[in-house]
């Protein structure tokens, strides 16, 4: 996730990808130096900032209705939707990690053609990757087994 800031407007946005946000942030910068060149001011306040967000936290509408009670205490759904927080990061997921770096060594292992695939020392990086975050040794029948890789 990336953020945009100007001194004008504050927050821009928050972008999933850095190409979106970059092109917001060269946007902002061709609207400051519009304006001071327009208005022949300048006074150092002027800032554009493009960052790398670490974590978000926000209200959001679920899709679960609103429950409310009639004058005779029956339940029931009103037209609104009711709404929670959520936080989402940038940090790796650990499980997901692993699994993609026992995918990798399931699948050079399982290749019959190792000329089209992964080179040697990306392997052998996989594998040191595998004994970091699993704690052990890779075996291509265990890695399968484990992560349900057929």
């Amino acid at each position: 996730m990336w953020m945009v800031y100007d001194n004008e407007d504050g927050l821009i946005g928050i972008f999933d990808s850095y190409e979106k946000a970059l092109h917001e942030y060269n946007l902002c910068k061709e609207v400051q130096k519009e304006y001071v060149q327009r208005n022949n001011e300048f006074t150092t306040d002027e800032i554009i900032v493009i960052a790398k967000v670490e974590r978000q936290f926000y209200g959001y509408e679920t899709n679960e209705k609103v429950v409310d009670y009639d004058e005779n205490g029956e339940e029931f759904e009103t037209v609104d939707n009711s709404w929670d927080w959520k936080e989402d990061t940038n940090e790796l997921n650990h499980n997901e990690l692993s699994r993609l770096v026992a995918r990798n060594l399931v699948a050079w292992d399982t290749s019959k053609d190792k000329r089209e695939g992964l080179l040697p020392e990306v392997y052998l990086l996989n594998k040191y990757w595998y004994k970091k975050l699993i704690g052990e040794e890779y075996y291509q029948h265990k890695a399968a087994k484990k992560f349900y890789i057929e």
